[in-house]
């Protein structure tokens, strides 16, 4: 998948189990809440700038109108 204009193809980091310091374990179901996300730049599109293939970097998990996620 090629990324065209100003978008951008991210690949989500999966994020395995933790354990809080109270002992909760928090599943990736659990962490759906949390606004950002890790992600890295498989594509970018020749009007973005500052950002290169390879990238990591932190998205806004409500905000998809610049990003498609594989």
């Amino acid at each position: 998948m090629k990324a065209i204009g100003g978008y951008l193809v991210i690949q989500e980091k999966k994020e395995k189990t933790t354990k809080t310091k109270g002992g909760l374990l928090l599943t990736d179901k659990i962490k759906e809440d949390i606004r950002y996300r890790q992600g890295l730049v498989k594509s970018v599109g020749e009007l973005v700038q500052g950002v290169k293939d390879n990238d990591k970097i932190y998205y806004d998990n409500r905000f998809w109108k610049f990003l498609i996620i594989i």
